[in-house]
């Protein structure tokens, strides 16, 4: 008889360093260690980016495949969902306004809808349809990185989220876009390290 254990296998092993990086952004974050909290976030769309062409190393059957896209979505959830809006929250001095509050769960609702449409809809189609959550949770870095003060990130959040859930078709990176958008989270690694 199959079991949960199944999916602790080494093809799943960049998804769960994914999910770790996630729940070490949510401790940083309330730890008052914002910068940490955004490289951990920033390193996980790199674990994410890669982790499908790592799993495809692993021969595995229609089940495992299957376990292993539901536990993909399941840790983007968390890592690119929840993670980013703890650490926005967690980082506005005196806590964070009703309208911020509000924005932030509606780029979290955007992220959870995004992945489970994806898990419907998705097989064997090219690219995907509105913004990849961690494309999303990229964005949220990137502005508090730049400075963004409570009201932007708030208006970044509910147009990120408008672009998650959004119909249009967004190309899946390779080759040299691939290489570009891996430049991204690395360029917010080093700008967040550099603050210490």
């Amino acid at each position: 008889m199959r079991s949960a254990l199944a999916a602790f296998h080494p093809r799943n092993t960049l998804t769960y360093l994914g999910l770790c990086l996630g729940f070490a952004a949510v401790v940083a974050a309330l730890d008052g260690r914002s910068s940490a909290g955004g490289v951990a976030i920033a390193v996980a769309v790199l674990a994410d980016t890669f982790d499908g062409r790592f799993a495809r190393r692993f021969r595995a059957g229609p089940a495992a495949d299957a376990l292993g896209a539901q536990l993909d979505s399941l840790s983007d959830a968390c890592t690119f969902g929840v993670a980013p809006v703890v650490w926005i929250l967690s980082g506005v001095p005196g806590g964070p306004s009703l309208l911020l509050s509000v924005s932030s769960f509606a780029y979290l609702a955007a992220v959870v809808t995004r992945l489970a449409f994806f898990n419907l809809s998705a097989h064997g189609a090219p690219g995907f349809i509105g913004l990849p959550a961690p494309a999303g949770a990229l964005i949220l870095v990137t502005a508090v990185t730049a400075g963004a003060g409570p009201a932007s990130l708030g208006l970044t959040a509910v147009l990120t989220a408008a672009a998650m859930i959004g119909p249009w078709r967004v190309p899946r990176p390779a080759g040299a876009g691939l290489a570009a958008f891996a430049c991204w989270p690395v360029a917010l690694v080093v700008a967040l390290a550099g603050r210490g």
